[in-house]
């Protein structure tokens, strides 16, 4: 016990400053797709007054970002440093999350790196795939997917290296980031389940917990909703076909060559 006490304390003392300089920067200059940020905020305006994705408003987004930064514009009395705020208590939640899953797996090095990582990941403000100079909370709901990503990667790849009390919670985290990733973007739920049929989710209790926590956080959100499943199928279905259309085997083969050495 003392000894995870410990790495919890170090893992808070690398992961505030983080969290605390994203929100107090709040807003940061804007370099880069500052339309997709004002769509953000649209979205979470919408939210703040009543209105729901899907249901009252076309989105290509649930509404998760949208009640994210809605979050932080409250906090901050609709003050556009606000989605500061917001962003920087997401990645609260996830760095808590990544440390519940890394410490019952991972030594507490690599537990801590992995904690860093995912929480940079969540918060650093600027489009992934670009130079860290080009300041922008553009496409924040792309970084916030892939940090839930990286959750359900290590719940379902690395096995736990004790049975101890409580050990449903870390299915229930991947079950409760799966359904976060459907009301995020769904594309990103396309991989997670398919991440998760892969790690051969045997366990029956494992699943259990999963199942239920995915089935009382879906409910939630088509609550949210208003039980409107089929607009956002509608919306999706909209947002697939654009997209579908972009991506041909050429862009497929290009995208492949010019990252080569990442791959």
């Amino acid at each position: 016990i003392l000894a995870h006490s410990r790495l919890c304390l170090v893992a808070l003392i690398l992961v505030a400053p983080v969290l605390a300089t994203v929100a107090w920067i709040g807003a940061v200059p804007t370099h880069s797709y500052a339309q997709d940020v004002f769509y953000v905020l649209n979205g979470a305006w919408r939210v703040m007054n009543g209105q729901a994705p899907h249901v009252d408003f076309y989105s290509t987004f649930g509404p998760v970002i949208f009640l994210v930064v809605a979050l932080g514009l409250k906090l901050s009395r609709l003050d556009i440093q606000g989605i500061g705020y917001g962003i920087a208590l997401t990645g609260l939640l996830v760095s808590a999350g990544a440390l519940r899953l890394a410490s019952r797996r991972l030594a507490a090095l690599p537990a801590l790196l992995l904690t860093l990582y995912v929480t940079l990941l969540c918060v650093t403000p600027y489009p992934l795939g670009m130079d860290p100079s080009r300041l922008s909370h553009a496409m924040s709901y792309n970084r916030i997917g892939y940090a839930l990503l990286c959750l359900v990667m290590v719940e379902a790849f690395l096995p736990a290296r004790d049975s101890k009390r409580f050990a449903w919670l870390d299915s229930a985290i991947t079950g409760l980031a799966c359904v976060q990733l459907l009301f995020l973007k769904a594309s990103f739920f396309l991989v997670a389940a398919a991440l998760v049929a892969l790690s051969l989710f045997s366990n029956r209790r494992k699943m259990l917990a999963a199942a239920a926590t995915a089935l009382a956080a879906a409910l939630a959100f088509l609550a949210f909703l208003h039980f409107d499943a089929a607009s956002m199928w509608a919306d999706l279905r909209i947002a697939a076909a654009a997209r579908s259309d972009g991506i041909t085997p050429s862009v497929f083969f290009s995208a492949a060559a010019r990252h080569w050495v990442d791959l």
